[in-house]
């Protein structure tokens, strides 16, 4: 209770964006849940309309931009910036 659980890796229904890292349990976080947000970019990077998905790294997101079926739930927004290697991109974000 009052408190949020870090996507896994791949995870599908992602509800929101988390703006706080290393919070303590029960402490108040800002969850963006629609409009613009940083976004933590895996390893690969993303570039300005990039389709982007929850990563298989946990916490994280990764670029898909022929996504399957399977993978629809796993879409969190679209990159309006690009980004080399891993880092925070900005992003328009869709979640719900």
């Amino acid at each position: 209770e009052n408190s949020y659980k870090v996507a896994d890796a791949d995870a599908t229904d992602v509800i929101g964006i988390v703006y706080n890292a290393g919070v303590a349990d029960g402490s108040d976080v800002w969850i963006v849940v629609s409009g613009i947000a940083e976004v933590l970019i895996d390893a690969g990077g993303c570039v300005h309309h990039d389709r982007l998905i929850s990563s298989a790294t946990a916490g994280s997101a990764d670029v898909s931009n022929t996504p399957a079926v399977a993978v629809h739930f796993q879409e969190i927004g679209h990159a309006i910036e690009t980004v080399v290697g891993a880092g925070l991109a900005k992003a328009i974000i869709h979640l719900l």
